[in-house]
């Protein structure tokens, strides 16, 4: 098997995950997606398959069963512990799905690309409603509050949109000065931060939808976000493909960002908020470690990354230089009275 992955998801203990995109393997490329054992990486049954590329996968709260999206149109319903269809036929989203999300107890989920978002039931697939809202109708990303009371759309007009449960608007929009790609809820529900292709991250107040300080700036547009299980911190991934990760109650960035490839589409926390998977070219998915963030005074921190690395950065011109013998030999004695290294 071969191709690109386009998807990753954590089932909700973690001890497996999704990986999906597209399989050309074959001599007529299909989408694929695939359950995997998070401790071994070894495959779980068999694989999702859909005519056309896979966008979309999902688990159910409970883990039992997956949600898969294609860009054909189709959706599709699996048994996560043998990999078969859990209904006898797809579902239609006309004109390509490009985000899915079940609610809280699992009885319903809602799909959202090309069109009016829409709201189905899980047992037997019946469709429940079709979202409307003004110009709201190429959607990028669909989430459900923890409680289930209200979910999210992401749309091409700018906007993220609350909803309720039975898929009636609710409040303003909040607005970006660009495509929204993604919008998430914080663990408690309190806060949904969304991503744009403004090259900026927002946090808003769930209950008014007003902004919670100031925008998380990005060096392009935003493809993913996603809260730690604790709600302290974020990441946004971009178009250079790095992973930042962010303070939510400053709104700053905690340490550097995780390097990687345009190509990356997706990322997701572990639910042990250690660590970070990432979809990647070449149908494979990455797992990064999260370190803690260094603390310390700023001068032992400084003087750390001098003695560690050998270099020094000219404060004027910006030049980064090799320290001599001497040098660095003093910040090293220097580092020593401050506690020496902050590394944990």
């Amino acid at each position: 098997m071969g191709g690109m992955v386009h998807v990753v998801a954590f089932g909700p203990n973690g001890k497996s995950f999704l990986a999906g995109g597209d399989d050309a393997s074959r001599p007529e490329p299909k989408g694929e997606a695939r359950l995997w054992d998070t401790a071994t990486g070894k495959p779980i049954g068999e694989a999702l398959s859909h005519p056309d590329g896979i966008r979309v996968a999902s688990f159910s709260p409970d883990g039992k069963v997956v949600v898969t999206a294609s860009r054909d149109g189709t959706v599709r319903l699996w048994d996560a512990a043998s990999g078969r269809p859990a209904l006898d036929r797809p579902l239609l989203h006309p004109g390509g799905v490009r985000a899915a999300a079940f609610g809280p107890d699992g009885k319903t989920f809602v799909t959202g690309g090309s069109g009016r978002p829409r709201l189905w039931e899980t047992a037997t697939g019946k469709p429940v409603a079709v979202l409307t809202a003004p110009n709201h109708e190429g959607v990028n990303d669909v989430t459900f509050s923890p409680e289930g009371g209200v979910f999210l759309t992401a749309g091409d007009d700018g906007t993220a949109r609350l909803w309720d449960a039975t898929g009636a608007a609710r409040g303003d929009p909040l607005t970006h000065q660009g495509r929204v790609n993604r919008a998430v809820f914080s663990p408690d529900g309190k806060t949904v931060l969304t991503g744009s292709d403004d090259r900026t991250a927002r946090l808003w107040e769930t209950a008014t939808g007003r902004p919670r300080g100031v925008a998380l700036e990005q060096p392009g547009s935003v493809r993913e976000l996603a809260f730690a299980p604790d709600g302290t911190s974020v990441l946004t991934s971009c178009r250079d493909g790095k992973i930042r990760l962010w303070d939510v109650a400053t709104c700053k960035p905690l340490g550097l960002p995780i390097p990687g490839s345009e190509a990356r589409h997706r990322a997701a926390f572990h639910p042990d908020g250690r660590s970070v998977m990432t979809s990647e070219p070449a149908w494979f998915a990455s797992l990064y470690p999260v370190h803690e963030p260094l603390s310390g005074k700023v001068e032992r921190l400084v003087l750390w990354s001098r003695v560690a690395t050998g270099l020094e950065r000219d404060a004027a011109s910006g030049a980064v230089g090799v320290l001599d013998a001497e040098r660095w030999q003093k910040y090293r004695q220097r580092l020593e009275e401050l506690g020496g290294s902050p590394l944990p």
